[in-house]
């Protein structure tokens, strides 16, 4: 769906707080029952942006028409901005990280994996490498890697969930009925892959959950400064 409102829309009921409104039918792609999921959910962003875009330019979306006490439809002062918005990250979170989109007061993002450009030596994937998390089971993620860049290959790497939670135990390289072609043994929460030009991939990553303690670590973090992420000592 496109939602019109960020929280409970009066004329459908449903709550869409955020413009996070399309976790049922991601849920439903990534158990293989909504197969059409990705092209429709891209529509979906292309026409929210359209519509946050034409809100701001209107004159509701002037600041100098912001009144303290403004309060008109689904508009308030307090959160007029987060209403105009055309920022739209649901259907990146769910189709690249293969998890639900979190709420942003203070929620963490929790997802099945995150990745990491290995040349530039940053957070998120290279430039011109599209990725898609095609199938999530208890124990492995299936993830679907394309280099669009025709000249040159791209390194990246890839995390075992958002925070290195999770452990990589092997790589199946998958060929186009989805039957395994090649397997290599990983035993680690980071991955690199090499995608030459104009190259894509179907990786099935076999996993054990929850094994590693949550960090926000990166594969070139040092291993001497302050831990700034550390889960609790329940013992």
């Amino acid at each position: 769906i496109v939602p019109t409102v960020s929280g409970a829309d009066k004329k459908t009921g449903r709550d869409t707080k955020h413009y996070i409104g399309n976790t049922q039918p991601w849920f439903q792609y990534i158990r293989g029952c909504n197969p059409e999921y990705p092209q429709r959910i891209l529509d979906a962003n292309y026409r929210l942006i359209a519509q946050q875009l034409k809100r701001m330019r209107s004159e509701a979306g002037n600041p100098l028409n912001w009144a303290n006490q403004y309060n008109e439809d689904d508009f308030s002062s307090i959160h007029v901005w987060q209403e105009m918005c055309p920022l739209y990250m649901e259907s990146l979170v769910q189709l690249t990280l293969g998890g639900p989109m979190h709420i942003s007061h203070g929620g963490l993002q929790h997802a099945r994996v995150r990745y990491y450009d290995a040349e530039k030596k940053r957070p998120g994937l290279p430039q011109s490498i599209a990725a898609l998390v095609k199938e999530l089971k208890n124990h492995s993620v299936t993830l679907e890697l394309v280099n669009i860049d025709l000249f040159s290959q791209r390194i990246l790497i890839i995390q075992a969930g958002t925070f290195g939670e999770h452990r990589f135990k092997e790589v199946h390289i998958l060929n186009e009925v989805g039957n395994a072609i090649e397997t290599t043994v990983v035993n680690h929460k980071w991955l690199e892959v090499v995608l030459p030009a104009g190259t894509g991939a179907t990786l099935q990553l076999t996993m054990d959950r929850y094994v590693n303690s949550p960090s926000y670590d990166m594969p070139w973090s040092d291993p001497e400064k302050n831990i700034y992420l550390q889960g609790r000592n329940l013992v």
